[in-house]
């Protein structure tokens, strides 16, 4: 008597491949869950860090204290 040709073993083999298929489903599922939130993070991220390095070269462009300082030491320099 073979394996191939005992329907309590086909029906056992197709238990346990039913049960394989539904947890890499599950597997698959959580995966595509942990990838768009993944992507949804890296997004957010992007953006804050993006908005953080336009906000300050915004920032820096308007500072102009610094530049009159200089202007007054070299007009002092030129005087004396």
């Amino acid at each position: 008597m073979s394996g191939k040709d005992d329907p309590k073993i086909d029906e056992m083999y197709t238990g346990f491949k039913r049960r394989a298929e539904q947890i890499n489903k599950e597997r698959v599922s959580k995966l595509v869950k942990t990838n768009k939130s993944n992507k949804l993070l890296g997004l957010i991220l992007t953006s804050f860090v993006g908005s953080v390095y336009l906000y300050s070269m915004f920032a820096v462009k308007q500072e102009k204290f610094l530049d009159e300082i200089v202007d007054l030491d070299d007009t002092q320099q030129v005087k004396t």
